[in-house]
């Protein structure tokens, strides 16, 4: 199949790396582009790595990149979207939080590619526009855990995966077609990190803005009671007095992201309610297990099918109790030891990219025949 899978990502990751690199945006689309790539940030660069391996034709779009998408429009001799925005530019600003630019590139992209599947991880395109680049491939399909819009933004994809089975069983009662799909680990994400140092303790790499609000005060919580190292976005969000602040480093990024959490000896997550509701669906779990580390999170009801609780994972059911059982497995290494290494294994066995994307590849050719 011929495949193009379209993103978009953290606006402060794609600044940060352009920090990073300070010459990047000169260059050409796909020498920065092969800059990004080496970030090994979200889930759309994998999922490409993945399908490529199982003998798939794909490309990857990050869409809300303007310095990368601008650089492909101009290479492609079509002219790039004026500075000044138009009127009606102003209005749909207003109204999407986004430039028209965004939608036009892409739309050349879809038509200049053909793609026989465009699978997509972002929702941040309105329904319009989908409904019009539907028309240029055989078959969309969206990827969703976030919070649901409304139905009428999911007549444009012939289906929906999510990793959340509350939201799978929602949607498939109002009629749109969806599939369970499971989160993954990029193994590959193991060839560029150092053995295990484990400078830290216990850590946290997240977000702080209100959404995470229950997930705050859990790690109150523990910041009061012990020392976290925490990094993220959304800080500002926090009082000035917070225990967080205490111990917080910045953002963290890719494959710094991944270095910490191989230092570290315990890490904790915790879901978003409003969204996940009693479900278990968070990236971190298979980041933190996939590089050997050991696992603290929030208890759902099917965390079992995803790890064992006790034995691959830690599960808490309130901050009291994630406050108990991080000091008990800091004083038994060798059990903090154990599970983490059983993490690993699961997430490597049953958890990676490759097995996802085989699962998706199967959904994609029924719906295709």
């Amino acid at each position: 199949m011929k495949i193009l899978v379209i993103d978009t990502d953290y606006q402060e990751h794609i600044e940060n790396s352009y920090r990073k690199y300070p010459n990047l945006s000169s260059l050409s689309y796909v020498e920065q582009k092969k800059a990004l790539e080496q970030e090994n940030s979200g889930p759309a660069l994998p999922c490409v790595r993945a399908l490529s391996l199982l003998g798939h034709e794909v490309e990857l779009i990050i869409v809300n990149n303007e310095r990368l998408q601008k650089a492909w429009i101009k290479e492609h001799s079509l002219n790039s979207p004026q500075k000044t925005p138009t009127l009606s530019a102003k209005l749909h600003y207003l109204i999407h939080k986004k430039w028209g630019w965004q939608e036009e590139i892409l739309e050349a992209q879809v038509r200049a590619y053909k793609p026989d599947v465009i699978y997509s991880i972002t929702r941040d395109l309105d329904t319009a526009f989908n409904m019009r680049i539907k028309k240029l491939t055989k078959l969309y399909v969206l990827q969703i855990a976030s919070k649901l819009p409304t139905m009428d933004a999911f007549k444009p994809y012939d289906f929906v995966v999510s990793s959340l089975p509350n939201q799978v069983e929602y949607l498939h009662n109002h009629g749109t077609k969806s599939y369970y799909l499971k989160l993954a680990f990029d193994q590959t994400i193991l060839e560029n990190l150092q053995p295990a140092a484990l400078t830290y303790d216990i850590t946290h790499i997240g977000g702080y803005d209100q959404i995470h609000a229950d997930r705050n005060r859990t790690l109150e919580a523990v910041a009061h009671a012990i020392k976290l190292d925490a990094w993220g976005y959304g800080i500002e969000n926090l009082p000035a007095e917070s225990a967080i602040r205490k111990n917080y480093h910045g953002e963290a990024w890719g494959s710094e992201m991944f270095s910490i959490l191989r230092n570290s000896k315990i890490t904790i997550t915790g879901h978003v309610k409003k969204v996940a509701g009693d479900y278990a669906n968070n990236m971190r779990m298979y980041e933190a297990t996939g590089v050997g580390c050991l696992l603290m999170v929030d208890n759902k009801k099917n965390i079992g099918d995803i790890f064992v609780p006790g034995k691959e994972v830690v599960t808490y059911d309130s901050p009291e109790d994630l406050v108990q059982k991080i000091q008990y497995y800091l004083t038994n290494e060798s059990e903090r030891a154990q599970i983490a290494k059983a993490g690993q294994h699961r997430t490597l066995t049953e958890h990676t990219y490759e097995h996802r994307m085989r699962e998706l590849c199967s959904m994609l050719q029924e719906n295709l025949s």
